[in-house]
């Protein structure tokens, strides 16, 4: 019933999605390794803190500690960023796609209005899957 430029347009979306989809997949050892290194830097920090806030004796030694924690930050907040730069970029094509996907139903529902939504979905995912 639904015009073949729809439904391909429809596995277009549907393609792009999974493609991005298995890139966001990929990522997960990044993110893997981000925990880990965040859960090192935690312990890290802890036990600067402890080693070094128990032996303060002036505002030099303040000092100091407090540029160490502030670079560390620094490092961890670097960290963070890469694995940012990595993701966003595939989350808002993900974003862009269910924008095109909302304007594509919409679409398919005004060209066949006699069509429930339902009957929409259905022959959509029929097609999909062959």
């Amino acid at each position: 019933m639904i015009a073949k430029i729809y439904l391909e347009s429809a596995k277009n979306i549907r393609n792009k999605f999974l493609n991005l989809t298995k890139q966001l997949d990929s990522y997960k050892k990044e993110l893997a390794d981000l925990v880990i290194f965040l859960e090192n830097k935690m312990a890290e920090l802890t036990n600067y803190s402890d080693n070094e806030v128990s032996g303060i004796k002036n505002k030099a030694d303040i000092t100091t500690i407090s540029d160490h924690i502030i670079k560390e930050l620094g490092v961890i907040d670097a960290e963070e960023q890469k694995l940012l730069r990595l993701v966003s970029p595939v989350n808002e094509n993900i974003e862009k796609l269910r924008i095109e996907e909302s304007s594509l139903f919409k679409e398919i529902k005004d060209k066949y209005p006699k069509l429930s939504e339902q009957e929409i979905i259905n022959e959509i995912h029929s097609y999909l899957e062959n």
